[in-house]
């Protein structure tokens, strides 16, 4: 991954797909993803010197029609599940070994739900004694729990969470919130897996986790825990989760989002903006459709090819900025250190996850409008997860922004209060 990517999806071994091939090498395209494990179009995006990068190996998601009822088909930890997922992913990368991939995706706009929909899930038998193991490495003994949930569990078989609706009418609401934790963990849990299997036989291709939308009570993507977890590559769309994974990306990590959504094709401003943008935000390169996905009316030529077969005219626009990008800009870039801020600024899930039940502030977006006010001040800024709330970590840091911080622990007050004795600046609301 020496310079950066332009990645285009879809794509067949059709006439009309080979042709709509060639007009992608002229664009820069160097990869491309592919439904299934079809051999003549992975030989034919060979031919044309195009990486072939498999997509859809499971779409982990529910119907929006399951989210009424709290079990969850099929639960994230079935082993018949992982096992199905996990053979289906091998096969694909082994199928398509001959082109090099470097990513496999599992599928698009993954849920632990449908989207970022609220629900319950997953209240199935398997899922909640996970859970209540989950808890028992957390608080130790049940004695502990019961204070701090104000319950009176007899046995650990007796523990259970409360749904949304009981959570909003409670004054306590930690069996709720530390559900939902579980669950982030549970969803990251099947990637962390599924990722171990693949790097065991093809050490060098990452699980991809494409439309990741910004974080919430009920999808699950915990960008902080993800990007710890595992070595992945999260293909995310604007906005806050693009901000949470440039600050907590690893080397290994390969980050990417979506261009190109020009669906009247006028807007050169933005068309040639967006790259340089995304670059400046950490991202290794772009992802744009093809025709494919736009060949109804009124999005026609709403993809970087129109249905005719040739670039749209904010395909082109985008085509010359990548190459502009690949000039000498990535590589400079890719070679550098990006020096750390003396600003940072707070996003806590635990925090989200108390606005979404107490309906209070729209929490992800209070904070990414702090992060964008500081943008347009001409600063730069720092992301910190609650775990990173230590005296050490704190140091460099002149001002320290806790954007609706409503979930606090006793040592991440401490550290703050040292770093505010140490001379920074606490801004809160």
């Amino acid at each position: 991954f020496e310079e950066w990517s332009g990645m285009s999806w879809w794509g067949s071994a059709t006439p009309a797909g080979l042709a709509m091939t060639a007009e992608e090498l002229r664009m820069g395209v160097d990869s491309a993803t592919f439904y299934g494990v079809g051999e003549p179009t992975i030989r034919a995006r060979l031919a044309a010197n195009v990486r072939a990068n498999p997509l859809g190996f499971g779409r982990v998601t529910v119907k929006s029609t399951e989210l009424r009822d709290r079990i969850r088909k099929p639960c994230l930890a079935d082993p018949e599940y992982v096992e199905k997922l996990s053979s289906r992913m091998l096969e694909m990368v082994a199928t398509s070994a001959i082109t090099q991939p470097d990513v496999v995706i599992s599928g698009d706009e993954q849920s632990i739900g449908y989207w970022s929909w609220g629900h319950d899930l997953d209240w199935s038998p398997l899922s909640l004694q996970r859970f209540r193991m989950w808890l028992r490495s957390r608080w130790g003994g049940l004695p502990e729990l019961n204070a701090a949930w104000q319950t009176k569990f007899a046995r650990w078989e007796d523990v259970m969470p409360i749904p949304l609706a009981e959570a909003r009418e409670r004054d306590v609401i930690a069996p709720w919130l530390e559900f939902r934790r579980f669950m982030d963990s549970e969803f990251i849990g099947l990637f962390e897996g599924l990722s171990g299997r693949l790097r065991q036989k093809h050490p060098n291709v990452r699980v991809g986790l494409s439309g990741m939308a910004g974080p919430s009570a009920f999808n699950g993507h915990d960008f902080k825990a993800l990007l710890d977890r595992l070595p992945v590559a999260p293909i995310i769309y604007d906005g806050l989760q693009r901000e949470l994974v440039r600050g907590w990306r690893g080397d290994d990590d390969r980050v990417s989002t979506w261009t190109g959504y020009d669906t009247t094709n006028t807007n050169e401003r933005y068309d040639r903006f967006h790259p340089w943008y995304m670059l400046a935000h950490g991202c290794d390169g772009a992802n744009a459709y093809t025709s494919w996905q736009f060949s109804y009316r009124p999005y026609a030529d709403g993809g970087m090819i129109s249905v005719n077969g040739y670039a749209t005219a904010h395909g082109e626009w985008i085509a010359e900025e990548i190459a502009s990008i690949r000039s000498g800009p990535a590589a400079l870039l890719k070679a550098s250190k990006r020096l750390h801020p003396d600003i940072a600024v707070l996003f806590s899930m635990e925090s989200l996850n108390a606005a979404t039940c107490r309906k209070w502030a729209r929490y992800s977006q209070v904070v990414y409008g702090v992060t964008q006010a500081i943008e347009d001040l001409g600063f730069q800024y720092d992301m910190l997860a609650p775990e990173q709330l230590t005296t050490k970590a704190l140091k460099p840091y002149r001002l320290i922004i806790l954007p609706a911080a409503y979930c606090l622990g006793d040592k991440q007050i401490q550290a703050l209060r040292a770093a505010a004795r140490n001379g920074a600046v606490l801004l809160t609301d």
